[in-house]
């Protein structure tokens, strides 16, 4: 009988029931420690900070740095470069016609992919401190919203959707920056609503202008999904003088984001395309909802179903009006990656946990268990890279982002150059055939400074131009679209 279970299916099924034998054996002995470090709130972010990262730098060995592969990545890059100049536009080149043009792309997530490449030397530092920052953010956002113990399983349930295995904490265009922002806004609302502290509004205006960095188009639903969640006091009446001083908080914890903004020469402002018809937009809002399977591992479908049963609550009925204005207002752009709503994460933990809550403890710990498990396997088998059974299983998993699909072109290309001593001008020679979103001319933000300079081949009479510009730099010839792609030295017989 042919029951649809691979192999892999059936080790994740294994392991899953060892989990829930070994579950309710030490149950008795885990639980009295567990609660009591969800209610260390600093213990407790502490833990879920570090352990994501740690289970990554583990993985070093068979799974290195990330290599960007797209040109957001490479813009992400570019940015971060520039801002590690202290600047946020780069000097024209005296040739630009060779070079890429500047960076179309809003700010934010070169900022973060700044700060670790600063302060640790690697630009992947920043990807993994954005990690490091939503998972315990995860935890803080959920105890505003549920008791300790929950939000403890929610930061777990962050590690193990978000963490090590993730296509965000493997790429430069990750979600992670964005999602930590979120974390801040939808877990400021609730205890702003308990007591109106500055504290909080602050927190609530830094995680608005960050998301307004990275996401500007998406910042439009979030203001109107905080505006909506002060509805319900709205219609009782507010007294102005005490919003006064939070409003104010909030507003100057804002402030810098609007201006670095606005500084960034207007990118940030600039529209989408349109939608299209009616009837597009409509094909397009069904095609999409595949993409929301990447904020919930299979086990947590039914705790997100469970969820539609605390709807009655106006807190989680508005969590849910706030993930449709998102989906909705995002399904005008014809364009669409999970990060683009990658600061409503938290909510979708969030709408997991609630579920689970509602499911009441022993359901709930069988599905969290089936999550370990699920993680467990997939990081065992890349633990275990080399292996037979590794190489046999890792072709099934999903959203597969830890280096399997990194651009192999890329690393073996930049192996060669390593090779090659000297100041390098790589020209770039496209056939007409190429696809031009497999872009090969990304440089530094100092392009003269960098030991490879990438430009594109326009010719023998233009290229001159550049041979001459730079008169001790290694001339090469770099054709991609050959077959094999061909690396050679510039003006040999072909």
């Amino acid at each position: 009988m042919n029951t649809g279970l691979g192999f892999a299916d059936f080790v994740m099924l294994g392991l899953a029931a060892l989990l829930v034998a070994a579950a309710l054996v030490w149950k008795p002995w885990i639980e009295p420690y567990a609660s009591a470090l969800a209610r260390r709130t600093a213990l407790s972010m502490l833990i879920l900070a570090a352990l994501p990262v740690a289970l990554r730098l583990v993985l070093l060995a068979h799974h290195p740095v990330p290599t960007a592969g797209t040109p957001e990545e490479f813009s992400n890059l570019l940015a971060a470069d520039t801002l590690r100049h202290f600047r946020l536009a780069n000097p024209p080149h005296a040739l630009p016609q060779f070079f890429e043009p500047a960076n179309t792309y809003p700010i934010g997530q070169g900022l973060a992919i700044a700060v670790g490449w600063a302060i640790f030397g690697l630009p992947w530092a920043g990807v993994l401190l954005s990690l490091a920052a939503f998972c315990p953010l995860c935890y803080w956002m959920l105890r505003g919203w549920t008791t300790p113990g929950w939000a403890l399983v929610g930061g777990l349930l962050a590690v193990i959707e978000f963490g090590p295995l993730s296509l965000w904490a493997n790429s430069y265009s990750s979600g992670l920056a964005v999602a930590a922002a979120g974390c801040l806004v939808f877990g400021a609302l609730p205890r702003l609503r308990e007591g109106a502290r500055a504290r909080d509004a602050a927190l609530l205006g830094a995680g608005l202008g960050i998301h307004l960095l990275v996401r500007p188009h998406e910042s439009i639903f979030l203001f109107a999904a905080v505006a909506l969640f002060w509805a319900p006091e709205i219609r009782g009446g507010v007294r102005l003088r005490s919003i006064a001083r939070p409003a104010a908080a909030a507003g100057l914890a804002l402030l810098p984001a609007l201006l670095l903004a606005v500084a960034q020469n207007g990118t940030a402002a600039s529209l989408p395309a349109g939608a299209g018809s009616i009837g597009e937009y409509l094909l397009r809002l069904e095609y999409r909802v595949r993409f929301y399977r990447f904020f919930f591992l299979p086990p947590l479908y039914l705790a997100a179903l469970v969820f539609l049963a605390r709807l009655q609550k106006w807190r989680f009925a508005w969590v849910a009006v706030t993930l449709a204005l998102f989906a909705l207002g995002t399904n005008f752009n014809p364009g669409f990656e999970p990060y683009y709503i990658a600061g409503l994460t938290c909510l979708f933990i969030l709408v997991a946990v609630a579920g689970l809550e509602r499911l009441g403890r022993e359901a709930a710990m069988l599905i969290v268990l089936f999550c370990c498990a699920h993680f467990l396997f997939w990081y065992g088998m890349h633990l275990a890279d080399e292996t037979a059974a590794s190489r046999t299983v890792r072709q099934y998993e999903t959203w597969d982002g830890i280096n399997h699909q990194n651009p192999a072109l890329r690393i073996a290309v930049a192996r060669k150059l390593a090779g090659v001593p000297g100041q390098l001008l790589v020209f770039v020679r496209y056939t007409r055939q190429h696809i031009a979103a497999d872009e090969w001319v990304h440089n530094a933000a100092d392009i003269d400074a960098a030991r490879v300079v990438w430009a594109r081949d326009l010719g023998p009479a233009e290229d001159e131009k550049l041979l001459r510009y730079y008169p001790g730099r290694v001339p090469l010839l770099f054709e991609p679209d050959q077959r094999p792609p061909r690396l050679s030295a510039y003006g040999a017989p072909q």
